[in-house]
């Protein structure tokens, strides 16, 4: 295992009260500034193709109604 090195200039994401966020004390993403970030460093961002397995009881549930409504042309942020 590595160890872990501090960028002593990071400086975090307060959510807003409208903001995505995932996860909590003591790591929570700001998703929606994490998506301001991507979209603006597209040099910086490696994009990679993923094999899932089909869906667990954690991922909610995936319905005929919901497929339409999601949004492809956005990426999958996995954490």
């Amino acid at each position: 295992m590595k160890k872990l090195i501090v960028n002593e200039n990071f400086k975090p994401f307060l959510a807003k009260s409208d903001d995505e966020v995932l996860g909590g004390f003591p790591f929570a993403w700001n998703i929606s500034e994490l998506e301001k970030w991507i979209g603006s460093h597209t040099d910086e961002v490696v994009c990679s193709t993923v094999k899932v397995s089909p869906t667990s009881p954690h991922m909610g549930t995936l319905t005929e109604v919901h497929i339409p409504t999601v949004d492809i042309s956005k990426p999958v942020i996995a954490v």
